[in-house]
This record gives structure tokens, C-alpha cells and sequence, in this order.
């Protein structure tokens, strides 16, 4: 992934293109980043699922987790780097099953309504975190 530098916006052309002009035009994937705990879950959602576009065989997968966390980075336009997604997983505030999922279903929700579905994958395990940040 790379960045205009001029005007801020996200090239999406690399790789994992048409998921991330999917991604990128859906703003209410753009809204629900601005949660801590929605931009986590769905960090881990790219970092960990192929996704399949409906009615084809295309796969898209990112190649690197720092291309993930740039790409939400990036969504997010608050100012972080991917370095900052990346170090959530360790510093961020705990939450509880129940809303780990509520997040899962809804990040779903809104890719399929993309067109975008996770290849099936009965080992999928989404950690959370129950605790607080490491001391």
C-alpha cells in the first residue's frame, strides 16, 4: 500500500486492490474504526481470514500485518502510523467476550453487504483481551 502524499488519500491498486476500494468506500466500516475495539477487531479479522469476492474465485489476503494496520491507520486519519494499530493488541483496554463478538458479527454484516465473504476456515481463533494493558 502506499500513500498520495498530496492530498491523503489511500491508493488502493496494490495487491489487495478491490478489497480495499471496497473497504475504503463503505463509511460505515469508516465509522466504526473510530472504536478502539471495533479497529481491533477488525485488524485481526484481515490479518487472520482470506476474504472470497461473492460470485467469484477471487482471494485477497494481505501480505504483511503492517500493511493491515496501515491500511486501518490510514481509515482512521487520526494521525496514527501502522505501528500504532500494531501495538494496541498490547496496550489496548480489555473487553468482553459478548462485545468481541458483537463486533465479529457486525464487521461481517458489513463486508458481505460488499460482497466480500471469509473463506471458510474452521481454525480461525480471534483472540481477546481480557485483561489490561501489560506493566
Amino acid at each position: 500500500m502506499t500513500r498520495d502524499s498530496v492530498d491523503g488519500q489511500i491508493d488502493v491498486s496494490e495487491g489487495s486492490g478491490e478489497l480495499k476500494a471496497d473497504l475504503t468506500s463503505c463509511p460505515e466500516l469508516v465509522a466504526a474504526l473510530q472504536d478502539d475495539h471495533m479497529m481491533w477487531t477488525a485488524y485481526n479479522l484481515l490479518i487472520q481470514v482470506e476474504w472470497i469476492r461473492a460470485g467469484g474465485p477471487v482471494k485477497r489476503h494481505w501480505g504483511s500485518n503492517g500493511d493491515v494496520a496501515g491500511f486501518i491507520a490510514d481509515l482512521r486519519a487520526k494521525g496514527e502510523t501502522y505501528l500504532d494499530i500494531q501495538c494496541y493488541a498490547d496496550d489496548g483496554p480489555p473487553f468482553d467476550q459478548e462485545q468481541k463478538w458483537a463486533y465479529v458479527k457486525e464487521f461481517h454484516k458489513m463486508f458481505s453487504q460488499l460482497g466480500w465473504y471469509p473463506n471458510p476456515n474452521p481454525n480461525l481463533h480471534v483472540p481477546i483481551r481480557e485483561v489490561g494493558p501489560k506493566e
